[in-house]
């Protein structure tokens, strides 16, 4: 068969993806922040990458975080989905706890996916995050849940144990080992215990590429203690992206939060670290430019 002739393959058995983490950061007062970081690479066994595949949501009118890995189609369909209604005040009520926003967001989530046809479940397993935020300022407490699928055991859940100090949660994906290993090193160095050691090692896995399915632009997603979701485009090789898409002078670019691999808060117009804004180190001899 010819190339050109040559079936594509359903996306819902050959296409896979690859790194994702959460974290959480702290100050002398308390928790501050809590974020979810994915690379943007798709790919379909040997049929090739695509290195713009959206990977995390973050809602405007609620404090919440999605992200998902393993098999493409189920997630990223039915999270475009979730996120959209919630958003518009249809999955939530403003009252509800974590507990009940988890249960009614994963109950969401299982009754979609009852209805796949019997010959085209997933082949590959794949787990949904969900991140939230109960009170606000000082009172904030944030909680990480996720929803686990594979052909043994079906569903599973999990409410993850969050660090007492700035730290990483969890890592998921084929890319997990790499980001253990970049994760370690930089926790030997001074930068150790700080959130842009976690985000700047992840970005070192990804640039690093030990694993071939992870790849493209890193995407970034969080909630602070102050409002609700918050989308967090990044500067990756000199060029300025959002959701593995890249920016165009055309985008409403003040619209959201930019920084660069090292966490660093940067003005979007020059992709330099905004005037007054904290600098952070990177140790010599360790990562990779980017």
């Amino acid at each position: 068969m010819e190339a050109a002739e040559r079936p594509l393959p359903w996306p819902g058995t050959k296409t896979i993806m690859t790194s994702l983490i959460s974290w959480i950061s702290f100050d002398s007062r308390g928790p501050t922040s809590i974020y979810l970081g994915s690379d943007s690479r798709i790919s379909w066994q040997e049929m090739g990458n695509w290195d713009c595949g959206r990977k995390l949501f973050s809602t405007v009118n609620f404090p919440e975080l999605l992200g998902y890995c393993g098999d493409v189609l189920f997630p990223s369909l039915s999270l475009g989905v979730a996120h959209n209604l919630i958003d518009t005040n249809y999955l939530f009520l403003r009252y509800d706890d974590p507990q009940k926003k988890k249960e009614k967001l994963f109950h969401f989530l299982k009754q979609g996916f009852s209805g796949y046809p019997k010959g085209q479940v997933a082949q590959k397993s794949f787990s949904i995050i969900y991140c939230t935020k109960e009170h606000d300022l000082m009172s904030s407490v944030f909680h990480v849940y996720s929803l686990n699928w594979d052909q043994v055991n079906g569903f599973s859940e999990d409410k993850l144990t969050l660090p007492k100090k700035s730290g990483l949660i969890k890592a998921w994906g084929s890319g997990k080992d790499s980001i253990t290993k970049w994760h370690d090193r930089w926790q030997n160095t001074t930068e150790k215990g700080t959130s842009r050691s976690i985000f700047s090692s992840f970005c070192d896995s990804l640039a690093s590429e030990e694993d071939k399915f992870s790849g493209g632009p890193p995407q970034l997603v969080g909630i602070y203690r102050k409002g609700n979701g918050r989308t967090i485009g990044i500067k990756y090789k000199g060029e300025l992206y959002a959701y593995g898409q890249k920016a165009s002078e055309e985008n409403n670019l003040e619209e959201i939060e930019w920084r660069n691999t090292t966490f660093e808060r940067i003005d979007y117009r020059t992709k330099d670290i905004i005037v007054d804004a904290q600098h952070h180190n990177k140790p010599k001899g360790l990562g990779f430019s980017r």
